[in-house]
């Protein structure tokens, strides 16, 4: 479930759960007149419908607020059946409506609606069906005129153009400034305001904060024409939903798989590009690889250790036993060394090998130091 960062909301842990015949997500969302309930639910196909729809019914006796309820039920409110027949009766007896009338999984040979909007809030809705071909589903909407307060605290972030030429001229001009202000000030805290005020003008002169676009969803590498062609791609596809001929199936498939290979080629070429150009720079070749592994930072902590059967919990505590225990490897390591250095020409040898050792020793140290801050 993807929220507005604006809203506020809490989970309800005890209406969300997971079993063999449903999953469910349940928060509230403060209202301006009180609360509204989102429900998100899926039902795995050939799961025990006497069971979901007990397990359903519960989850409509709590609903007490302004709720919607949103998910893959997997039955077929476009067919005549028993099944659908009894769902309808069961959200219709606690006062609930289904917002959606299109079919949401159309294929070539069939065409259902087993994904749905039910809601309790009897108000003007406008809902419909999103055609694309991202999944086999259907993207499906509601959009009602209720209106949620806006957490104030709204995240803005801004940015330099902090290039090797405008760090050149900072550095130039921090050079030719006068300080003399800064050094004759009596208080520190005066001292430090001057410093802060010289600094911080001579950097807002030379790359000034601009404010970031609010969404990145654009990846640099999708040019104007790959857009363009994403346009016709999805054109073909609602073509396709409309008349579902075998023509119309060659032509999309066609042209999507020829998409896909020209995105791929161009996402390719762009990064060998970024990466070619930053042959000298490590840390920018590390970047890339993460961007393009959309890898992001490990948030692993270490909270506690045990050693010797003592459980450490206080961070200097277990910096202080680690560095101890790096310590003593070291030095078992150099007294290995030492007493298998007889011969003179290896003395070179297993000086570089000591240093090695250390300089991996340090560097796991200060990993560690960073997981523990």
């Amino acid at each position: 479930m993807f929220l507005n960062e604006n809203c506020y909301y809490e989970i309800c842990d005890d209406e969300t759960f997971t079993n063999e015949y449903l999953e469910c997500l349940t928060i509230k969302i403060f209202d301006k007149k009180g609360f509204i309930k989102l429900v998100t639910i899926y039902r795995p196909p050939n799961s025990d419908i006497k069971s979901f729809f007990n397990d359903f019914e519960k989850l409509l006796t709590n609903c007490n607020l302004p709720t919607y309820i949103t998910g893959d039920f997997n039955i077929d409110m476009n067919l005549h059946s028993s099944t659908k027949l009894q769902f309808e009766n069961i959200f219709y007896s606690y006062n609930f409506t289904s917002l959606i009338t299109f079919s949401t999984r159309i294929s070539s040979t069939s065409s259902s609606l087993i994904d749905n909007i039910l809601t309790n809030v009897f108000e003007k809705h406008k809902n419909g069906v999103i055609i694309s071909d991202f999944s086999d589903h259907y993207f499906i909407f509601s959009l009602t005129s209720k209106t949620l307060p806006e957490n104030k605290t709204k995240s803005t972030f801004y940015t330099r153009n902090l290039s090797t030429k405008t760090i050149s001229i900072v550095k130039k001009e921090l050079n030719n400034v006068s300080w003399e202000a800064v050094y004759n000030a009596d208080d520190v805290n005066i001292s430090w305001a001057k410093f802060f005020n010289i600094f911080i003008n001579i950097v807002n002169n030379n790359a000034p904060l601009k404010l970031c676009p609010k969404s990145n969803i654009k990846h640099c590498w999708v040019n104007s024409d790959i857009l363009k062609l994403s346009r016709i791609k999805n054109k073909l596809f609602t073509k396709l939903v409309h008349s579902p001929t075998s023509s119309n199936l060659y032509k999309y498939k066609f042209f999507r798989n020829s998409f896909t290979k020209l995105k791929r080629k161009t996402e390719k070429q762009f990064y060998e590009n970024k990466f070619e150009n930053s042959v000298n720079d490590i840390k920018m070749k590390w970047r890339i690889i993460n961007e393009t592994l959309n890898n992001s930072k490990p948030s692993t902590n270490i909270n506690q250790i045990k050693i010797n059967n003592i459980i450490l919990e206080d961070k200097t505590d277990i910096t202080n036993a680690l560095n101890n225990n790096f310590i003593s490897t070291v030095e078992a390591l150099q007294n290995n060394l030492n007493c298998n250095n007889n011969d003179n020409n290896n003395h070179d040898n297993n000086i570089i090998i000591k240093k090695v050792i250390i300089m991996i020793v340090f560097t796991i140290m200060m990993i560690i130091l960073i997981l523990l801050i």
